[in-house]
């Protein structure tokens, strides 16, 4: 059976916290069933303030955990516009 892990297994982006997310990323990572899906991000951060830098490190372990050939991408539309539009 072959998972999808959403939204980068919905790490505490809001609240800044990368632990214990970046090691449960990598741990589940470690399963040649799961892929890593980038999606929706957006949500779990501050919606007034977030920018590309504070999404950048949650994102780039993902892909670092799971490698480019077991990772997708998702756009979340409409949830995303909720944190930012197109432009943003």
């Amino acid at each position: 059976v072959q998972f999808v892990l959403d939204h980068c297994g919905v790490p505490d982006i809001k609240g800044s916290s990368e632990h214990p997310w970046r090691d449960h990323m990598a741990e589940i990572a470690r399963r040649p069933n799961v892929v890593g899906k980038i999606s929706g991000v957006v949500a779990y951060a501050d919606a007034g303030s977030w920018t590309v830098e504070t999404l950048r490190s949650y994102v780039e372990h993902t892909i670092q955990c799971f490698g480019w050939d077991r990772v997708v991408w998702g756009s979340d539309w409409p949830v995303c516009t909720l944190g930012g539009g197109l432009a943003t």
